[in-house]
């Protein structure tokens, strides 16, 4: 299921597919008569310059890499975007804490269209990706291929073929993982069928040994299975594919999907999906979601879960006062007993208050139960979505560029936005946290970030976190399309 952010901003629980909504060293002696404090120095100075001397010739790679597709761009359809990271802690040994540089070129030529993509980190080139597409009326296709580039090493390949006659298509798709993930190769695949009446979908999906959560690839040996309802938060150097074979002989039925899907009157979404594997009926499963619809400030998600041997019940009820743009939520949780056969209470466990226009937002966030939730924030500049709340050890991201802040009970985000010619030509966030501390207010830290676009292609970025100690991070990065 898609990751669903509400009005609300935070995560809603879902029993049946994890939320609704929106992971030795050795030590040495050092033989005595050694001058230990100069030699750790010494090492660390090393260590200092190879990391310099990495970076460098990353990034002259990186460079040159760029400067061909730019000059090819003049001579054929080729477009694409050049981005890269780096963070800067100055109090630390090895200042350099994170680097990343990503080239993507694309060639479209008619009906069909190749992409090229590669990530580097310091120690040099890490993954390599293709991706082809093609699409005519009533037809399309795409195929993905991922490499680990030190050594080159196969990881993933997958495919797919898509007809549609409206308001009724069909769709195949295939996927297979090298065996150093697992010890075997694994493969999988979905057909699905379905047909359009809106605001009505129907879909029906058969599994051969094949789920739509995704697989995150975090190296050429690790990889990670997405689970439902998981937020897909890949970090700059993880590689996310959403179709996630699971056989490893040939291809034999797993599981049948029926799914029924509904928008009504704009404030309604209705769910019916049943589920079937090779042992029978699994479950079937009803949702109920109500969006606030001004001037009614309520919003309530509402599961019915049947089973083989259980029922289930699980109510999240909202109330908020204002618009979209404007106002003040309640967060609060029904308190039932298991089962959902009974409401016991109501938990209110947060407040949010908040503005926003088309250049100046502010928002505050406030936890009154810090113990059963938590914050979280991911990088960016978009206000309503760099921070959310969530429970407390809340373990349904699949990636590592989301942060969970379990010691921080407040934050403050101010966002400004200026216009220009082509676009918002500056963007501006500043997140304050607070908790429990001897610092004046409570401050525990302050996040300034911003991206500049000094031109419609080009645009610069950076973060700076600043904590009781003085700067503790500076991060800076650069995005440059053709």
């Amino acid at each position: 299921m898609d990751l669903r952010v509400t009005d609300f901003l935070f995560m809603q629980v879902d029993p049946r597919r994890g939320t609704r909504s929106w992971k030795v060293r050795s030590s040495c002696d050092i033989p005595p008569g050694l001058p230990t404090k100069r030699r750790n120095t010494d090492r660390a100075g090393q260590r200092r310059e190879k990391s310099v001397t990495r970076l460098r010739l990353t990034t002259i790679l990186v460079g040159v890499i760029a400067s061909i597709s730019l000059a090819a761009t003049a001579a054929g359809p080729l477009s694409g975007l050049w981005s890269a990271d780096l963070t800067i802690a100055p109090e630390q040994t090895a200042p350099f804490t994170a680097f990343s540089n990503r080239l993507d070129v694309t060639l479209d030529v008619g009906v069909a269209s190749v992409t090229s993509r590669s990530d580097f980190k310091v120690d040099g080139w890490v993954w390599q990706s293709f991706r082809a597409a093609v699409g005519v009326p009533s037809f399309s296709a795409e195929s993905n291929l991922l490499f680990w580039a030190d050594p080159w090493t196969f990881c993933y390949a997958d495919g797919s073929v898509m007809i549609e006659l409206d308001p009724l298509y069909a769709k195949f798709s295939g996927a297979f993982i090298a065996s150093q993930y697992s010890g075997d190769v694994q493969r999988g695949a979905i057909f699905e069928i379905g047909s359009r009446f809106p605001p009505v979908t129907i879909r029906s999906l058969t599994h051969f040994g094949a789920g739509d959560d995704g697989i995150l690839f975090i190296s050429d040996t690790v990889s990670v299975d997405c689970q439902p309802g998981d937020i897909i938060a890949p970090s700059p150097l993880e590689r996310f594919y959403p179709l996630r074979p699971t056989q490893t002989d040939c291809f034999t039925f797993t599981e049948q999907e029926f799914i029924i899907e509904a928008e009504l009157w704009g404030c309604v979404d209705f769910e019916s999906r049943t589920t079937i594997s090779l042992a029978g009926f699994e479950q079937q499963v009803f949702a109920l979601d109500i969006h606030p619809l001004a001037p009614v400030p309520f919003m309530l998600d509402l599961d019915f879960i049947y089973t083989v041997d259980s029922k289930s019940i699980s109510f999240a009820p909202s109330l908020g006062l204002g618009t979209a743009l404007c106002g003040a939520h309640v967060l609060s949780e029904l308190l039932t007993l298991p089962g959902g056969t009974a409401i016991t209470g109501l938990n209110i466990y947060g407040m949010d208050l908040f503005f926003q226009c088309e250049t100046f937002g502010f928002r505050s966030l406030s936890l009154f139960d810090d113990v059963t939730y938590s914050l979280y924030e991911r990088p960016g500049v978009d206000m309503m979505n760099s921070v959310w709340v969530s429970e407390a050890g809340y373990v349904g991201m699949c990636g590592s560029a989301g942060e969970e802040l379990s010691n921080y009970w407040e934050v403050i985000e101010l966002w400004v936005a200026q216009g220009s010619a082509y676009g918002n030509q500056l963007r501006f966030l500043m997140l304050t946290f607070f908790d429990d501390t001897t610092a004046l207010f409570d401050w525990v830290k302050t996040e300034f970030r911003a991206e500049v676009d000094v031109l419609p292609t080009l645009t610069f970025k950076t973060t700076v976190t600043l904590r009781d100690a003085g700067l503790s991070d500076w991060a800076v990065g650069i995005n440059l399309r053709w």
